[in-house]
């Protein structure tokens, strides 16, 4: 189905963004027309969009899931005749037009996330009972500030008796941090100290045992770190559309569940105090954890 976005275009590229968006409805109407669905789901952003308004042409009920609190254009376009549109806090409400039929769901979270215990996942990373651990994670593609701010930070997490840091770096940027770190001594593995991967594949296990969580705001990242009633230190992304890591991250931060450093004030040192003083205070990150739930 052909689809283009719409948002951030030239003058000249949104007559042909529409043209293509116009043939993607065709395209999805005839789907719908030969598949005869019960419902139709849409998750957002544009590609979502020629299907949205098929189901709308063809009669099908349409129910949307918007990850973030801030939802995109399709969806707010959409919601004005879709028949239920599913946000992760009560708080992204107020960002769809009146009468749309918003439902309070959360995001969708993996069981494994969920049901898997500290001591499995412990066993499963290789990494001792005793401790505290920090997990470091800019998403599934890396964060070059924010990996440069943890290389930074991290010489003084390791200085505190028992601390572990298991840091997700993401593959272009593997490489470049390991160097880092050489730079300022830090040889990876060090000692077991350090769990330094390109990509975390058990992720549910990172979050198992983790204490605090150093992250991104993105929207299904902090439905599975809420889950868990993990204390995060969020740094959200000011490269996406409409800003929403920005949204998704105030949530949080309201209601006590994290601390919120904006990418323009993020340094290794401001990093490094604000996770250092969660590692230290066990009443801060339990309050924490208890408001994350």
């Amino acid at each position: 189905i052909p689809s283009r976005g719409l948002v951030g275009k030239s003058l000249l590229g949104v007559p042909a963004g529409i043209a293509v968006a116009a043939g993607g409805v065709a395209a999805a109407w005839r789907i719908m027309r030969r598949f005869r669905p019960d419902v139709s789901v849409g998750t957002g952003g544009y590609v979502s969009g020629p299907v949205a308004v098929a189901a709308g042409l063809s009669g099908v009920p349409l129910v949307l899931h918007e990850q973030n609190v801030f939802p995109g254009l399709t969806n707010r376009l959409a919601s004005r005749w879709a028949a239920a549109v599913a946000v992760p806090f009560e708080e992204a409400r107020r960002y769809f037009p009146r009468g749309a039929r918003v439902v309070v769901t959360g995001n969708p979270v993996r069981r494994s996330v969920i049901d898997m215990t500290r001591e499995e996942g412990l066993r499963l990373l290789g990494l001792p009972p005793d401790g505290l651990v920090v997990y470091a994670v800019g998403g599934s593609r890396g964060a070059r500030v924010l990996n440069e701010a943890v290389v930074e930070a991290l010489p003084g997490w390791l200085e505190l008796p028992g601390v572990r840091v298991i840091f997700a770096t993401g593959r272009r940027y593997y490489d470049r941090t390991v160097a880092a770190l050489r730079e300022r001594g830090i040889r990876v593995p060090d000692g077991g100290k350090i769990i330094l991967v390109p990509y975390m594949e058990r992720a549910d296990a990172a979050l198992a045992v983790a204490d605090v969580v150093v992250t991104r705001a993105g929207g299904i990242t902090l439905a599975e770190i809420t889950s868990r009633g993990v204390p995060a230190v969020v740094v959200p992304s000011p490269n996406v559309v409409h800003r929403h890591q920005d949204y998704n991250a105030e949530v949080l931060r309201r209601a006590g569940a994290a601390k919120v450093i904006p990418e323009a004030r993020l340094t290794g040192p401001v990093l490094e105090k604000t996770v250092k003083d969660l590692l230290c205070h066990p009443e801060l990150r339990e309050k924490m954890r208890r408001a994350a739930r």
